[in-house]
């Protein structure tokens, strides 16, 4: 049997993760071994055992056949300083520091005996962070005399993201323009043998910055959700939903939602429930002294299918965030009609949303409004069928199977 890798960051229960594990559950489905070669997203990580705790006990989610971790040892302090030296030297920037852990972590014996097998036939890499192990894993092949494909998936342009966080490089002194973070994020991605892009917006920015390089969209997949055993319990309780992580991008959507949006509702505002690691930040986007009897929070579910059923829609109040919005697909999975802002669809072609009749505003009162038309209003079941008609034509598991084996194809698959 064939072999393909997959590598990827530790990040399990979020979006990338939903992506992997549809990648995991195609390669399966094509009659492939699937191993996960999971690389630390961080420099403690590389080798601190305590930090990989949540990821062995939640890996089984990805769905692999394998996973394997290859970690690094500590840099003393005379490494620390001679890479810190060579670094600065080399005028790296916050984008080489966050591709480090990748380009320190050396291959587990596992991996070393699976490439040594003589099976494997294809690297699929998640993020350009990842792209330095995955590099060396080709590299490796090939001093053994084997031409493997090495194809990555963007997952966004990381750039971006980096400069959004303010993230920046240890050493003294690092040149942090996006001029100098995209070369190298591009630099690195121009390393592989075809891109993958899960977003149509990302699609579009690297084919122009790669334009002799082979591009592929693959929209992200999730299974359809079955929320009919969970309606036989009664009417939808709950009048809006709210999934995600505490990452900056969410809470600070949040925080427009509660600081601009919550004035327009006369009385008591719709009854919203939030679900997931968001939740950890709700002393940072609940204004002090607002009454919050309407308001839910749950930490942390095994399954999310309850909340779904029992929600009349889900709230896509998106004003800051970048890459195309998991919880949004799911959402449309779940047949809940989602109200948004126009970037809570970003990434999705414009013209797909126009023809589901998808709307969005971006102005406060405007959203308050939206919120208020579908909830009281006429528009619910119009909104249900907008999102199961988009989910359809664009986000199945079947759609994502065949665009998948096209891209295998392309590559000589």
């Amino acid at each position: 049997m064939q072999s393909a890798i997959v590598v990827g960051l530790p990040w399990l229960r979020s979006g990338t993760s939903r992506v992997m594990q549809m990648q995991l559950s195609h390669l399966r489905s094509f009659g492939y071994k699937t191993v996960f070669a999971a690389v630390p997203s961080s420099y403690t990580s590389g080798f601190n055992a305590d930090s990989w705790c949540d990821f062995h006990r939640m890996s089984s989610e990805l769905g692999a056949d394998e996973i394997v971790i290859s970690g690094f040892e500590e840099l003393g302090r005379i490494r620390q300083f001679t890479e810190a030296t060579k670094a600065w030297a080399k005028r790296y920037n916050a984008m080489h520091w966050a591709l480090a852990p990748a380009h320190f972590a050396v291959p587990a014996p596992r991996i070393e005996a699976i490439l040594a097998a003589n099976n494997v036939c294809l690297i699929l890499a998640n993020h350009a962070y990842t792209m330095p192990f995955a590099v060396k894993l080709q590299r490796t092949l090939a001093q053994q005399g084997k031409k493997v494909p090495l194809l990555v998936v963007t997952h966004d342009v990381q750039s971006h993201i980096l400069l959004d966080r303010k993230a920046s490089a240890p050493w003294p002194v690092g040149i942090q323009s996006e001029e100098k973070l995209l070369n190298t994020e591009i630099g690195w991605l121009g390393k592989s043998n075809a891109l993958i892009h899960v977003s149509h917006n990302d699609l579009v920015f690297f084919k122009e910055r790669l334009p002799e390089h082979q591009h592929h969209l693959m929209l992200p997949a999730l299974p359809a959700m079955d929320l009919a055993p969970f309606r036989r319990q009664g009417a939808p309780k709950r009048d809006l939903l709210y999934v995600g992580v505490d990452h900056f991008g969410n809470v600070e959507s949040v925080k427009w939602y509660f600081n601009e949006v919550v004035p327009y509702f006369r009385g008591q505002p719709p009854k919203l429930t939030f679900v997931g690691q968001i939740c950890r930040a709700k002393h940072v986007f609940i204004p002090q002294h607002l009454p919050t009897p309407w308001l839910e929070f749950v930490d942390d579910v095994d399954d999310i299918r309850p909340y779904y059923a029992s929600a009349r829609a889900a709230l896509g109040a998106a004003t800051n965030g970048r890459g195309i919005s998991i919880k949004t697909i799911e959402a449309f999975a779940a047949g809940l009609p989602v109200i948004g802002t126009p970037l809570a669809f970003r990434g999705i072609p414009t013209e797909e949303l126009s023809r589901a009749g998808i709307r969005s505003e971006v102005e406060s009162h405007c959203f308050a409004d939206l919120v208020k038309s579908l909830l009281n209003g006429g528009e619910w079941e119009s909104g249900a069928r907008a999102s199961r008609e988009i989910y359809q034509r664009l986000f199945t598991p079947a759609r994502s199977a065949a665009t998948f084996a096209e891209i295998l194809k392309s590559v000589g698959l």
